[in-house]
């Protein structure tokens, strides 16, 4: 079983509330376990950014229905590598809320927090959006309550 790894970025087509997030986030996560995919989410600025990886139909898949899903547009590919280990391996959707990410504490990564930037001008920072997201990743293990 090949793995791969992509990350997106795309806008919402309207203002996401905390419970549309958690419904969101519950559906995704149930799917994700029963399939194998791992990631995370992050939702700031009705933007989402999202890493998944897993086995490569199923990453696909679930790629393609994200692309289809009437909740978000702009949607562009910023990265897909095979990969042999999960960076992502225990959470099934883990998820980053606006607040808690302070943008001047990722001042590199700063283009992908603004809802300003249309998200073609994103698509060729590939390696950036990857390490962006590895970044989150490592500031939240970094917290309190996180193993």
């Amino acid at each position: 079983m090949e793995l791969i790894q992509l990350v997106y970025i795309s806008r919402a087509t309207r203002a996401m509330a905390a419970d549309d997030l958690l419904a969101l986030l519950e559906v995704s996560r149930r799917r994700n376990k029963r399939e194998g995919i791992t990631g995370l989410l992050v939702y700031h600025g009705e933007t989402f950014m999202q890493v998944l990886e897993g086995d490569e139909p199923r990453v696909g898949a679930l790629y393609e229905d994200i692309v289809r899903d009437p909740r978000n547009s702009q949607n562009h590919l910023l990265y897909e590598s095979k990969i042999a280990v999960r960076e992502f391996a225990t959470w099934a959707m883990a998820f980053v809320p606006p607040e808690a990410i302070d943008p001047n504490q990722l001042v590199a990564f700063s283009p992908f927090l603004d809802p300003s930037k249309d998200t073609a001008a994103l698509a060729d920072r590939r390696a950036t959006a990857h390490r962006f997201m590895v970044a989150l990743r490592d500031d939240m293990l970094r917290r309190p309550g996180h193993a």
